[in-house]
């Protein structure tokens, strides 16, 4: 085995550059001896928590750079325009700088000090049942980023060891599928009861099973999406959080809605989506009454959603509330939005005590993306049926519509399947699910020749790989059409 030395300080420092996280207070790399690290239990727990810094993920860019490609939400304005144009209109390659670095360098770096961590747990002085418990931890999260991964690009090279080859091929999708359902799997009996874990953030057996669903989902294994969704009920912990305008502030967090979520604190690297979402001299919201204060900023980025898309929001679906279609200026002038084409702002994630950012968590599974995954297996599998219209239902209950669905509704599997999507969007807007969903069903292609793109094609259903990975790995094939 390598000495772990050297690659600690680089796992620790390269930890150090990513936002902290709630749990996840680590001293600072210089305070911390390397060659006591894996020693003793604190110097593990400095270890473990720096695989969590990186594989949490919770920078904006992970929401929006794929969104962009979708019908709901586009970018326009500021530098980050130069990135979100090329992807929003499909004339991305591989070479745009936001999207290597946030979807494939991060990932990698977060499997990096997995693997440095697993290679090196079994020298650590302690039990066997813990050894056992983070070993399941670490094991949870490189599977949980492998699973964005093969989400993104299809198979990617599988690195599992921190002394694998530099030059490495890519899986073949059997092998990829294969490690990311046994890794999540693995680990189920020995991560802990949703709400028993050590600390806010950690693993535990729900986000397994939350995965394993999103994992199956992908890759359309129906049986299973709904097997699994019903073992997350089976935990008898989740629901759903019964106001969905304040479900995503600050002082609901941790909420049983929330399976996991990308962590964020105020003013510490946190949550940047608001800044790039608020229009020009934003003053306050006459809705919500959030108010623009002194250390908060507003960027020249201008996150918005389509016009089309807002307006097949049913009347009186309170999920709209969150989008921001009128706001009072600097020069106290009430401005409505929609004057503008597709200029209406999505504010879920608004701190009213924000600092240079915001405290919001990003969630990136809730129990109602599970019972939505739900319902729709159990159409896939049996057509239209009285349980998937149930769970939905039930959500658009809490969406403040009485309007009931019914099976005779839907003439067809395929009529049911797309209104499914227009649910799941309205339900999950802005938390990372739309591009996913539409590629699954088959959209995301249509849709954005719906809307006069005419450079999207079907290869656009994965990203390029960056091309200095491929420039530099000589087993490395890009990906069709790029």
């Amino acid at each position: 085995m390598k000495p772990i030395n050297i690659l600690l300080i680089i796992l620790l420092a390269g930890a150090s550059l990513m936002s902290c996280k709630k749990f996840l207070e680590e001293n600072p790399p210089s305070e911390l001896d390397a060659t006591k690290l894996m020693s003793t239990e604190e110097g593990i727990l400095s270890v473990l928590n720096s695989v969590y810094a990186v594989a949490n993920m919770n920078n904006k860019d992970m929401i929006t750079v794929t969104e962009w490609s979708t019908d709901i939400n586009l970018e326009r304005g500021g530098v980050e325009e130069r990135d979100a144009s090329v992807i929003s209109n499909f004339t991305l390659d591989a070479n745009v700088a936001r999207l290597n670095s946030n979807l494939w360098d991060i990932p990698y770096r977060a499997i990096r000090n997995a693997n440095i961590f697993l290679d090196n747990i079994d020298q650590a002085p302690l039990s066997d049942a813990d050894k056992k418990k983070y070993r399941a931890e670490v094991t949870f999260l490189r599977a949980m980023v492998y699973y964005c991964l093969y989400s993104w690009y299809g198979p990617v090279p599988l690195r599992i060891s921190s002394v694998d080859e530099v030059e490495k091929a890519r899986a073949t999708d059997e092998e990829m599928q294969t490690f990311i359902e046994s890794e999540l799997t693995s680990t189920i009996n020995d991560l802990p009861d949703p709400g028993k874990e050590a600390a806010y953030g950690r693993a535990h057996k729900g986000a397994a099973l939350g995965f394993l669903v999103k994992y199956y989902l992908l890759t359309k294994q129906w049986q299973k999406v709904a097997d699994r969704v019903q073992d997350i009920k089976a935990l008898n912990y989740y629901e759903l959080f019964p106001n969905y305008e304040t479900m995503f502030k600050v002082e609901n967090e941790g909420n049983k809605e929330m399976i996991w979520v990308r962590q964020n604190i105020a003013g510490k690297g946190g949550n940047q989506y608001t800044n790039a979402a608020l229009p020009p001299a934003f003053k306050s919201d006459p809705y919500t009454g959030f108010v623009f204060k002194a250390g908060m900023l507003n960027w020249a980025a201008n996150y918005r959603v389509y016009t089309a898309w807002y307006n097949t929001f049913e009347p009186g679906d309170k999920r709209k509330n969150l989008i921001l279609t009128q706001y009072i200026n600097s020069a106290d002038q009430l401005v409505d939005l929609s004057t503008e084409a597709n200029n209406f702002r999505p504010m879920k994630y608004v701190d009213f005590n924000a600092l240079a950012d915001h405290g919001n968590d990003f969630p990136f599974i809730r129990y109602a993306d599970m019972l939505l995954s739900r319902a729709e297996a159990l159409n896939e599998l049996n057509g239209p049926n009285t349980e998937s219209i149930q769970i939905i239902n039930d959500i658009r209950h809490r969406a403040g519509l009485f309007n009931d669905i019914a099976v005779g509704d839907f003439a067809s599997k395929e009529a049911l399947r797309m209104h499914i999507l227009k649910e799941r969007g309205w339900e999950l807007w802005s938390e990372g699910t739309r591009r996913a969903d539409l590629i699954r069903m088959g959209k995301l292609i249509e849709f954005a020749k719906a809307r006069g793109v005419t450079n999207a094609q079907e290869f656009h259903n994965r990203l390029p790989i960056p091309q200095y990975e491929v420039s530099a790995n000589r087993l490395l094939i890009q990906n069709d059409g790029y």
